[in-house]
């Protein structure tokens, strides 16, 4: 169930944190507990999970639509500009027998 989508917009560098993607969140919310892909022309290169995200440096649990933020993932460092990161949350659905 995706939740919410940014687009890289610029890349930092953050000495503790390694890179963090500048984005504007596009639509929905991106929690910090959610799972994340990052998606490049169409195509899935990465999933994971969201490391962090900043707000004017302070660290925040969520950003809504419209805002900019900075995102980290964990484990995965090769942002590119342009990059659409897709937060979403797995839902695990019970299977039904029909009779």
């Amino acid at each position: 169930e995706i939740t919410g989508s940014a687009e890289i917009l610029d890349i930092f560098k953050v000495s503790k944190v390694g890179k963090v993607a500048g984005s504007k969140v596009l639509n929905g919310e991106i929690n910090q507990d959610s799972s994340a892909r990052i998606i490049r022309d169409g195509t899935v290169i990465f999933n994971g999970k969201i490391g962090s995200i900043f707000r004017e440096k302070n660290q925040v649990k969520q950003v809504n639509e419209g805002l900019e933020c900075g995102i980290s993932l964990k484990d995965f460092n090769d942002f590119q500009i342009k990059d659409i990161i897709e937060a979403y949350k797995s839902k695990t659905t019970e299977r039904q027998i029909l009779s």
